[in-house]
């Protein structure tokens, strides 16, 4: 959902996807309703960078840090919330803390502090901000649900989905296909994909159903994948050695970091399509095959 399509549901809050308890409220007697802006690219600083004619002209780095998203970068007003392409910022003063739990910091250099729902889902982050003069909260697209207004049923959004439009944008500024996914909690490599084809359309056929229908038809991103398995699990310092000796594509790849879950939703996932295919076609290399559900 992005920002046209928000303000026409006007919803009258968001609610936790996994328990229902409300985190944002969008309608007050103080501040009216909020207003749904677009975030540009978390990489427009890199975009005007790279079109700046003299090779002496450099973006400060307040300004590059600001763009990616930094606590004391883009913020929204109390009556605002922006939306990004997986996620939404939102004031302190429309959030519900009370239905939140802060999560320990696991760096004490990060400006995000992990924030769950009270019934323990993983929701996103809250901004820390140095001056403390406000917060802003980062809300993960598929952890919240909007109700209210004219927010109705609607069809659910797989969180593959969430995932394949992060990697868009990454492509979108860096061209680059091949992504490592750590887990937000310690920051461990989960599974390495390359998104092969960002658009195609995947019938299937199923004798056993668990992440997927038996049958069905679906939009979907082509991708290939390797899981890393509780043994192998490593952390970020390890991982780039390793990756460089057996699979030297990924050596320059793109970090993503998802909650654990998320990260084992994925996994279920790409473990299932990639036995909906016969078995000569599931490997190529030591990569698996499989989709993402858009």
């Amino acid at each position: 959902l992005d920002a046209a399509q928000l303000n026409a549901l006007s919803p009258a809050t968001f609610i936790c996807a996994s328990c229902s308890l409300p985190l944002i409220q969008c309608r007050s007697e103080t501040s009216g309703m909020l207003a749904f802006a677009d975030l540009p690219s978390e990489y427009w600083a890199e975009l005007v960078e790279a079109w700046m004619c003299h090779s002496e002209q450099k973006l400060s780095a307040d300004v590059v840090k600001q763009s990616k998203g930094g606590a004391r970068g883009t913020q929204p007003t109390v009556k605002q919330a922006l939306v990004g392409g997986s996620y939404l910022l939102v004031n302190a003063e429309s959030v519900k803390q009370g239905n939140l739990r802060f999560s320990p910091l696991v760096k004490q250099s990060v400006e995000w502090r992990p924030i769950r729902c009270i019934c323990g889902a993983a929701l996103g982050a809250r901004g820390l901000d140095a001056k403390q003069d406000t917060a802003t909260f980062r809300f993960a697209k598929y952890a919240i649900r909007p109700t209210g207004g004219s927010a109705g049923y609607h069809k659910p959004i797989p969180i593959s989905a969430y995932v394949v439009a992060d990697m868009m944008e990454i492509i979108q500024a860096h061209a680059s296909y091949r992504f490592v996914i750590h887990d937000e909690e310690e920051e461990k490599v989960r599974m390495l994909i390359w998104l092969f084809n960002p658009s195609v359309r995947v019938s299937h056929s199923v004798s056993r159903a668990f992440a997927l229908t038996k049958t069905g038809s679906t939009s979907a991103a082509k991708v290939f994948f390797k899981l890393v398995g509780p043994k192998e699990t490593l952390s970020v310092e390890q991982i780039n050695p390793r990756i460089h000796a057996n699979y030297p594509d990924f050596a320059a790849g793109e970090h993503l970091f998802y909650p654990i879950s998320v990260c084992h939703s994925l996994a279920t996932l790409l473990q299932n399509t990639n036995i909906a295919y016969p078995p000569s076609m599931r490997l190529l290399g030591n990569l698996n095959l499989g989709w993402l559900p858009k």
